[in-house]
């Protein structure tokens, strides 16, 4: 099962951004959780079966087909992936979020749900799934190969730019 409780959190380091001193995913799968399922009466393929939601009623979900208001975010975000922007179990529709990258001098979106690493999983708003380590991967990004290529940029704002009621402010938040 997935954990959707943790409030996702990044606390850069003491020289630099980067490394950062801590990291929380907004969500972990237990040590048995896997995305992965295998069809074996449907020609043994593997799919990816991202779960999106944990113990939550469709009334409550319902409420979101327009969106999440601010002031049910963190409720929400307790119960929910980090990447869902809408869902509406009534019209069967969810709406997730995308994250931008490059591969190979071109332009890509990305679908983020389950990641091996909670340093990835937080960057990126993925569940952070502890057993996908176990996965083989191939030795390279080539085509075909479950392995892709990840560089984190730090290019973004310190502490030192960041208003006082910033959420991710060190000197606001203890």
């Amino acid at each position: 099962m997935v954990d959707f409780s943790p409030m996702r959190n990044i606390v850069p380091g003491d020289a630099s951004a980067f490394p950062p001193k801590s990291v929380q995913p907004g969500s972990a799968g237990d040590q048995y959780h896997t995305p992965l399922i295998q069809l074996t009466n449907a020609g043994y393929e593997v799919y990816n079966a991202p779960i999106i939601g944990g113990d939550v009623a469709e009334d409550y979900l319902n409420q979101f087909c327009n969106g999440i208001p601010n002031d049910m975010l963190d409720d929400f975000r307790s119960k929910v992936h980090d990447q869902v922007l809408s869902i509406c179990p009534r019209d069967q529709v969810v709406t997730v979020a995308t994250v931008r990258g490059f591969s190979f001098s071109k332009s890509v979106l990305y679908l983020v749900f389950d990641v091996s690493d909670p340093l990835s999983a937080t960057l990126d708003g993925g569940t952070w799934g502890p057993c996908l380590r176990a996965i083989r991967t191939g030795g390279d990004d080539s085509l075909f190969s479950s392995t892709e290529r990840f560089f984190v940029c730090t290019n973004g704002y310190t502490n030192r730019d960041l208003p006082p009621e910033a959420p991710n402010n060190e000197t606001h938040h203890p």
